[in-house]
């Protein structure tokens, strides 16, 4: 017989999240031990609720697709397309709803890595792994260049400047009522509340 060591989730929202682990906790099993979530710098949704949900629950989160099929890698830029690439066909995968802010991104994620001789890709990886929360991020390399460049990532370490740069080209629009809860009570908020920064 075979056993798993430990059970996770996937693209669960927060209160499915939470919902699982108090049924879990309710009947005596083993509960939840990590998430894994699509989470990409110009796609930071899971930073609004699953994200501070991770961190007060002390899951970890394992993300995937971290360069968002390749939109946050440098290769697709405001001003001009690649040759070739799935966002050049029918795929829409993430959905773009802020091209704006994407563009953005990109521009920030680029000058970041031009001034460390590095791609656009690695600071992406790179940034993701100052997010609080976050246990690793399973790249998926279309081949061995990609691979060995998403690879080179473990090695860049980000100055504060620059991860304050790509944050504010990247900031989601906060929701109701996240702004209203930093407006009004924000001395009372949690180390998970504050994700988002103010």
């Amino acid at each position: 017989m075979r056993f798993a060591r430990c059970a996770g989730c996937s693209n669960y929202l927060a209160w499915h999240l939470v919902k699982a682990l108090g049924i879990a906790e309710r009947e005596g099993l083993p509960p939840f031990v990590a998430t894994q979530n699509f989470y990409s710098p110009a796609f930071r949704d899971v930073e609004l609720e699953l994200l501070p949900a991770v961190i007060d629950t002390g899951l970890g989160m394992l993300v995937w697709s971290p360069l968002a099929g390749g939109l946050t890698s440098g290769k697709y830029r405001r001003d001009r397309q690649p040759a070739n690439g799935r966002h050049l066909t029918e795929w829409d995968e993430p959905p773009v709803d802020d091209p704006e802010r994407l563009w953005n991104t990109v521009d920030a994620l680029v000058a970041v890595g031009e001034e460390h001789g590095r791609s656009a890709a690695q600071v992406s990886l790179a940034w993701r792994m100052t997010r609080p929360g976050i246990a690793c991020v399973i790249i998926g390399a279309r081949n061995g260049s990609q691979l060995s460049d998403n690879l080179a990532a473990l090695e860049l370490v980000l100055t504060a400047e620059q991860i304050d740069r790509i944050e504010r080209a990247s900031r989601p629009r906060l929701p109701y009522p996240i702004w209203h809860q930093r407006k009004t009570v924000a001395t009372r908020l949690s180390d998970a509340d504050k994700v988002l920064p103010m």
